[in-house]
């Protein structure tokens, strides 16, 4: 269960990556929405048994 926690979420962008992209696209708004979404979903999935 813990290798499949670590691995699902090697599959998303962590704060740092968002920051990155953040400054490659210079859109904010953006890659916030993304990384909101992205966030909303790990935490859907996380609380599915």
């Amino acid at each position: 269960m813990v290798k499949e926690s670590a691995f699902y979420r090697s599959l998303f962008p962590t704060d740092a990556d968002m920051a990155r992209w953040e400054q490659l696209l210079g859109d904010s708004a953006f890659v916030a929405a993304i990384g909101q979404f992205w966030r909303d979903d790990e935490r859907l999935s996380v609380s599915t048994p």
